[in-house]
């Protein structure tokens, strides 16, 4: 269990940045998208944030900003246990740093998956926000039990796929 926060992100993105974002949030190590799964290299470990992608999980972000894409939004619990919305806030200063055009609001939920708003961040013209909570609970914006539940199946089943199971 631990302390795990749940965050909801929605937003844009220009599409000519997407490759940036994708590469400040995968840390390198996912094997599902052909990379080399080495969690003793210092440099994943160094590139490690809250907001990071590495590798499928069941109730993690996944790699919530693809190529190309210009839309974003996704909801899941951060990359580790016991990280603070400022710790959310500076990730994507750095984030931002790398791709400016970033436009997302992020509603964090409390500590130990807890779906009450604690605070709202917004990135909008390389600025970063904290803000008071913005939506009372994560379940004003579709982070409901059955979203978790639909969401745990798929990433379930992907993970069996992934695995060579059918």
């Amino acid at each position: 269990m631990g302390n795990w926060r749940t965050v909801f992100i929605e937003g844009m993105i220009d599409p000519a940045d997407t490759r940036a974002a994708v590469n400040f949030i995968d840390i390198g190590v996912s094997d599902d998208r052909g990379l080399v799964r080495d969690w003793d290299s210092p440099s994943a470990w160094d590139r490690f944030h809250p907001l990071c992608y590495a590798g499928l999980s069941i109730c993690g972000l996944g790699l919530w900003v693809h190529e190309g894409v210009p839309t974003i939004r996704v909801f899941g619990n951060l990359a580790e246990r016991d990280y603070a919305v400022e710790d959310v806030a500076e990730t994507l200063r750095e984030l931002v740093a790398a791709a400016p055009s970033l436009d997302v609001v992020v509603h964090c939920g409390g500590e130990h998956e807890d779906t009450q708003v604690v605070a709202t961040i917004t990135t909008s013209g390389g600025v970063v926000e904290v803000l008071p909570p913005q939506v009372p609970n994560l379940g004003v914006v579709g982070v409901t039990e059955d979203a978790w539940a639909q969401k745990m199946a798929q990433r379930l089943l992907t993970l069996r796929v992934s695995n060579g199971r059918r």
